[in-house]
C-alpha cells in the first residue's frame, strides 16, 4: 500500500534521534472497516452517501514515561528560526519541548476527527454521489475522455496535460530527491507510520509538497484536478512523483488503505494517475479484474475510484491494478489521491501516515 507524505526537518540537518531516545516499535492496531450510519446533508457536501460516525484513532503505545523531549539537538535552534510555524508537521512533534507543543505528541488528541466535520467536497453534484462525479469528469471533452468501464468507473483522458504542463511537472522532479518507493509500515508511539520497503514495488518516488506544491505550474494542475473531480484541493494528497526505469514495476495492489478510516481525512476515494512520458515498451497500468490495460503516453491521465459507489468506507476490489515492468525507455508519472475529507490540514499537523 502506498504511504502519504509528512512534515520534514529543515534542509541539510539530521533527523534521526539518538538510539537512547528512539521509541520501541509498537504492535499494529487491529483495524476494522465500519459501516456508515449517517448521511452528509450539509451545503458544502457533494454526496448523499453513507458517512461514518467519527472514529476513535488507533490506540498507539504510550510514550516513554510521558516525557516531552526534543528528539534532535537542533530543535532549539530550529524553533528560534521560526520552524515551529513553517514546518509544524515535523517540529511540533519531534521538537515538542522547544515548540511548547507537548500535547501534539499525543496522537489521540492530535489526530481525532471533529464530530461536526462533514465531507469537504465542492458543491458540484449535491445529493448525487460517485456516479455523478464520474459522469461530470467523463463530460470534460477538452481532455479527450474515453470511458473504458462504468461499473466500476475507469476513464482515460488522452489530453489532460499539454507540453507546458509536462515540462512544469518534470521540472518539479528536479526540486526533489527521488528515493526507493515504499509501502506503509508499522505505527510508532507518536502515531506515525514507518516505511516498509519490499520487492513488490521497485520504482522511485518523491512528494511534491512544500515549495514544490507552490510552483505555478504544479498549482495550476492541482486546481485542474479539483475541477475535473469536483474535490477541493484540500482533499488531495500532494502529488507523488514517480520514475520507473528498465525492469521496474509495482505488483498488483489497491490504493485503498484501511487504516485511513481512522484518520481525520478518511479513505482515498479517487485516483488520478498522470503520465509524463512516452514509454517505448512496457510500463502499462493493468487492471486484471477488468481485463483492461492503459498504455503510458505523455499527457494522458486515468481516473478510477478506490471505493464502492454505495459505501465510501469499503474498497472496491475490482480496481486492483499494477504497473507492469518497463521494458524499454523510462516512465515518468504522478499520482493524485483524493480523500473523502480534508487531507492537507491534518497533514500539516503530522496526522498523515
Amino acid at each position: 500500500r502506498r504511504g502519504g507524505g509528512r512534515g520534514k526537518p529543515p534542509a541539510g540537518l539530521m533527523t534521526s534521534p539518538p538510539a537512547s531516545l528512539r521509541l520501541p516499535p509498537p504492535l499494529l492496531p487491529l483495524l476494522l472497516l465500519l459501516l456508515c450510519t449517517g448521511h452528509a446533508t450539509t451545503e458544502t457536501s457533494t454526496c448523499d452517501q453513507p458517512i461514518p460516525e467519527p472514529l476513535p484513532p488507533p490506540e498507539p503505545p504510550p510514550l516513554l514515561d510521558n516525557e516531552c523531549e526534543d528528539v534532535d539537538a537542533g530543535c532549539a535552534r530550529w524553533a528560534s528560526e521560526g520552524e515551529c510555524a513553517k514546518n509544524p508537521g515535523f517540529m511540533k512533534i519531534e521538537c515538542a519541548h522547544s515548540c511548547n507543543t507537548c500535547s501534539f505528541r499525543d496522537y489521540k488528541k492530535r489526530c481525532r476527527r471533529d464530530p461536526a466535520h462533514t465531507p469537504a467536497m465542492r458543491e458540484l453534484h449535491p445529493q448525487l454521489g460517485l456516479d455523478a462525479w464520474m459522469e461530470h469528469a467523463a463530460a470534460q471533452e477538452q481532455y479527450a475522455p474515453r470511458v473504458l468501464s462504468r461499473d466500476p468507473w475507469l476513464i482515460v483522458f488522452d489530453e489532460f496535460l499539454d507540453g507546458n504542463d509536462i515540462a512544469a511537472l518534470r521540472a518539479a522532479f528536479d526540486t526533489r530527491k527521488l528515493e526507493r518507493s515504499s509501502n506503509v509500515g508499522r505505527m510508532n508511539a507518536l502515531g506515525r507510520y514507518e516505511k516498509s520497503i519490499d520487492s513488490s514495488r521497485t520504482s522511485e518516488n518523491s512528494w511534491c509538497d512544500g515549495d514544490c506544491a507552490r510552483l505555478p505550474g504544479v498549482s495550476s494542475i492541482s486546481q485542474r484536478i479539483g475541477n475535473l473531480t469536483g474535490c477541493s484541493e484540500l482533499n488531495s494528497e500532494f502529488l507523488q512523483m514517480l520514475r520507473y526505469e528498465h525492469g521496474q514495476y509495482y505488483k498488483v495492489h489497491h490504493d485503498f488503505i484501511p487504516s485511513h478510516l481512522d484518520f481525520p481525512f478518511g479513505p482515498r476515494m479517487l485516483t488520478l494517475f498522470l503520465y509524463l512520458s512516452d514509454v517505448e515498451e512496457g510500463g502499462t497500468t493493468d487492471f486484471p479484474r477488468l481485463s483492461l490495460s492503459v498504455e503510458p503516453k505523455a499527457g494522458r491521465a486515468v481516473l478510477w475510484p478506490s471505493v464502492r459507489a454505495d459505501n465510501f468506507n469499503i474498497s472496491d476490489p475490482r480496481t486492483t491494478h499494477e504497473a507492469r515492468p518497463v521494458v524499454k525507455g523510462v516512465k515518468y508519472a504522478a499520482n493524485a489521491w483524493l480523500h473523502l475529507y480534508d487531507f492537507r490540514t491534518p497533514h500539516s499537523n503530522g496526522c498523515a501516515p
